[in-house]
């Protein structure tokens, strides 16, 4: 008989972890543990609200045209001294931009993974992949949905 409580409780700590569970939120909170949702799973959901209301807090700079949002706003810049390049960018969209050193060009992309690939005289010389969302990164002093550049 002890046996088998012994290999139930077993089975019960191997399964839980020997954690603590809680129902909800409230209940993690005032330390009341029981439920289905282990601490961890609480303590991640709570990180993902204060993260998500970050985010609906931060100015997202969209464009609009005829009541459409045409995509979060960008940067393309040619860092560069001396040579020209094409910045062919593909994913859920594909643009192109041909820019003389230190031209910089801003655009709007809807969101989604991107593939950016620079050429000077018809060879790709780079590429550089990158994701747009509302999230934003400063580059040259300013905010930007994402960005691509080179300094060759």
């Amino acid at each position: 008989m002890n046996m088998k409580i012994f290999a139930v409780a077993l089975v019960i700590f191997w399964l839980t972890g020997c954690a603590a569970f809680y129902g909800s939120e409230k209940q993690y909170t005032e330390g009341d543990w029981y439920g289905i949702t282990g601490s961890h799973e609480v303590a991640k959901i709570k990180t993902d609200k204060l993260a998500f209301a970050k985010l609906e807090t931060t100015p997202v700079k969209t464009e609009v045209k005829n009541g459409v949002i045409q995509g979060y706003e960008g940067l393309v810049a040619n860092l560069s001294s001396y040579n020209r390049y094409n910045f062919k960018i593909t994913g859920p969209e594909t643009k192109s931009f041909l820019l003389s050193p230190g031209e910089r060009a801003k655009d709007y992309l809807i969101p989604g993974n991107y593939l950016c690939t620079f050429h000077q005289g018809g060879n790709q010389v780079g590429s550089w992949s990158f994701k747009v969302g509302p999230q934003q990164s400063t580059f040259m002093n300013e905010k930007y949905h994402w960005y691509v550049y080179t300094d060759r």
